[in-house]
């Protein structure tokens, strides 16, 4: 197959016959002419929105952009060209992960451009979006005066058929496209070369990719958008959103979040930032720096499985329930702070130490926080702006992470576990035959939830302080009850 027709014959599985193919001097490049109306009818193959090529999320419409647009499209004293866009081509059907339409399969996604042809192929054409045009006195293609102002593209294209035909659904677009280009030579592209210009940032280049780690993470913070709780990716992760970064939107489309600080923007994919050196020190228990997140990432054995992350997905879980305890407290919960306070968490669970007050916990933890940013008479003598712990909090650095970590366990240590809201979990979970068998003869036998007899097949082992606020499991912190006795236990605990 000659190299254009195998362009030719990709897009004639999207329903496509492009006015134009033309092949450029490099391999595996070539630029196509499609009408609008090809990209329309053909929207159900093309991912317009691929999020590994978003520089940010929760698009931000305002209608200044949009009138512009649609002023250049349709006014007579205006010249509007649609900048060349940038699409990737396969020659067989690929699944993607799409908030908006389900996962779908694709014949191409769009690496630049995403924003300009989302809003002429779905936003101009939303039934639910319902924008209107703003004040448009033109001619029609007779050369008569037409009245556009207030009118929707649906109104538009009913009133003036010919207009709309030729002004919108016939108007061209160059698109350079790169056929059947692997994941790495597309990253690359998007990376070096469409954005030289843009500012981007670790995160940025990190989510230009396809594995699992990336699709995993970026999904667990952007589902909140679409107002999404679950989703299962084509490799077969289950990814739940992580509430924890909820925000409301002003009138201005100005995200507020809920819980955590303002300097959470989505603009710079802080959340996924968070999320991604939370999952970094979860996995590899080492330091955070961008080299050891960017390591995540692109470990091969993450490309299309993250087994780790539905434990990780509990924790963070876990941890967000105590940042949601006190919302009052948001404006201290910086990215970098959030980042410690989960190393904290993490280390403290790892130690079988469990949390029972959420907001005791959190409230303590902010206070010690603030306590240790302080300087001390010794470091006020010196002249000293910054002691090493507030250093630590503006470096990633494994060393001052660490001397972070060092003054929390100490402040920890010295203080009570009820002054934290915590408790220490035994590491023996479970009691043993003979504990059970002799605890039993001591209540002759009887339950001691319900007063009836036990036989040996229902006997099981109970905690009388229980396991997971600190009960031990020893002798004197053993009752013998029913199976079903014991499991309603735990619904009460649990319900409480």
């Amino acid at each position: 197959m000659t190299n254009t027709k195998l362009v030719d014959s990709i897009l004639k599985k999207m329903s496509i016959v492009p006015t134009h193919v033309i092949p450029t001097s490099k391999e595996k490049v070539y630029d196509i002419y499609l009408t609008l109306k090809d990209i329309q009818s053909a929207k159900d193959f093309i991912d317009f929105m691929p999020q590994k090529y978003q520089r940010k999320f929760i698009a931000k419409y305002n209608k200044k952009f949009l009138d512009g647009i649609a002023k250049t499209l349709f006014c007579d004293d205006q010249n509007f060209d649609i900048t060349q866009l940038h699409m990737r081509l396969y020659s067989h059907a690929r699944q993607t992960v799409d908030l908006d339409f389900e996962n779908k399969k694709i014949y191409a996604e769009i690496l630049d451009g995403l924003q300009r042809l989302y809003t002429l192929i779905y936003f101009y054409l939303s039934k639910e979006e319902n924008y209107k045009l703003p004040k448009i006195k033109t001619n029609d293609v007779d050369g008569s005066e037409i009245e556009l102002t207030n009118l929707t593209f649906i109104d538009l294209k009913s009133k003036y058929p010919d207009f709309y035909k030729e002004k919108f659904e016939n108007r061209l677009v160059s698109i350079k496209c790169y056929v059947n280009i692997d994941d790495a030579e597309a990253c690359i592209l998007f990376r070096d070369i469409l954005n030289y210009q843009n500012k981007m940032n670790a995160q940025m280049l990190r989510n230009a990719n396809d594995s699992e780690v990336a699709t995993a993470i970026r999904n667990s913070v952007r589902m909140i958008e679409k107002q999404k709780t679950e989703l299962i990716t084509p490799n077969g992760t289950t990814i739940k959103s992580f509430d924890v970064f909820d925000y409301t939107l002003t009138k201005d489309q100005k995200v507020i979040p809920t819980y955590v600080n303002d300097t959470f923007t989505n603009d710079e994919l802080s959340q996924e930032e968070v999320v991604a050196s939370c999952a970094t020190y979860f996995v590899k228990r080492t330091s955070i720096q961008p080299k050891e997140i960017d390591k995540l990432y692109e470990d091969k054995k993450y490309k299309r499985s993250v087994n780790w992350f539905d434990n990780f997905d509990k924790t963070f879980r876990k941890f967000s329930e105590i940042i949601k305890s006190m919302p009052q407290s948001k404006q201290l919960l910086t990215p970098k702070v959030f980042i410690r306070f989960f190393m904290f968490f993490h280390n403290l669970s790892l130690n079988n130490v469990k949390v029972i007050t959420h907001t005791t916990f959190a409230k303590k933890f902010y206070e010690t926080f603030n306590d240790l940013k302080k300087l001390t008479k010794e470091e006020r003598k010196l002249g000293h702006k910054n002691n090493a712990f507030e250093r630590s909090t503006n470096n990633k650095d494994s060393k001052h992470l660490q001397v972070t970590q060092d003054y929390l366990f100490q402040s920890f240590t010295s203080s009570s576990l009820q002054d934290w809201g915590c408790a220490k979990l035994d590491t023996k979970r479970t009691f043993t035959q003979q504990q059970i068998d002799n605890a039993l003869l001591k209540q002759n036998y009887i339950c001691s939830k319900c007063d009836i007899e036990i036989s040996d097949e229902q006997k099981t082992g109970g905690h009388i302080t229980t396991y997971c606020f600190g009960g031990k499991t020893e002798d004197d912190n053993l009752r013998v009850l029913h199976k079903n006795c014991n499991t309603y236990d735990h619904i009460k605990e649990v319900a409480a």
